[in-house]
Order: C-alpha cells, then sequence, then structure tokens
C-alpha cells in the first residue's frame, strides 16, 4: 500500500503515485500508550460497500502488523476505516486497484 501512495516519511524516493495520498508513521503521530508497531487484531468499519465488502457491512475485523498508515484524499477511494490513536484508511479502492493495509490472516465478522 505505502508503494502506491504519493509519498512516504519512511523515505525521500517518490512512491508510484497511483493512489493520491500519503503515507505516515504511526509513532510521530499518535500517543505513547499505543505501541509501535500496531500487531495484533482490530476493529475496522466498511464504509463503501462495493463487491469485495459485500456481506461485511459495518465492522469487521483485520490483523495489523504495520508501523506506517496511508491517509487519502480522496475519500471516495476509502472503503474500510481502522482507528489505532486515529483513523486510517485500511482498504482503498481505485479503479481496478484494491489495497488492503491488513495481515493476511482470517477476516472475521465481528458478531
Amino acid at each position: 500500500m505505502q508503494l502506491l501512495t504519493n509519498a512516504s516519511e519512511e523515505g525521500k524516493l517518490p512512491r508510484l503515485g497511483w493512489i493520491d495520498g500519503m503515507t505516515y508513521n504511526f509513532k510521530s503521530r499518535i500517543e505513547e500508550k499505543y505501541k509501535i508497531p500496531h500487531i495484533g487484531w482490530n476493529f475496522s468499519n466498511v464504509i463503501l460497500t462495493n463487491v469485495f465488502t459485500k456481506g461485511y457491512e459495518g465492522e469487521i475485523r483485520f490483523y495489523f502488523v504495520y508501523s506506517y498508515f496511508v491517509k487519502i484524499n480522496n475519500e471516495e477511494n476509502s472503503m474500510v476505516k481502522t482507528t489505532y490513536g486515529l483513523e486510517f484508511d485500511s482498504a482503498i479502492v481505485n479503479d481496478n486497484i484494491l489495497i488492503l493495509s491488513s495481515t493476511q490472516k482470517k477476516v472475521t465478522n465481528s458478531e
């Protein structure tokens, strides 16, 4: 996901820019009580229902292992948002590109 944004705090080289957004480091943006990297299950909210999120409306759980997060500039491309000290985009769609920031584990409904 980080490579597809416009830029990142992780380095100075330009990214691909396929997703209009920026990659940020959690450490410089959230309270110290939150451990970095963000590791573990977290509740996420589906905000855009489409073929990829059908059947997962509302709150779902994803597993994360990350020190960086993405904020996109066009909210129409945000499918799923997660909060870990702040809200960030955890699933993004843009034309024929689908990006998930969670680690590939079993996704479960919160019921």
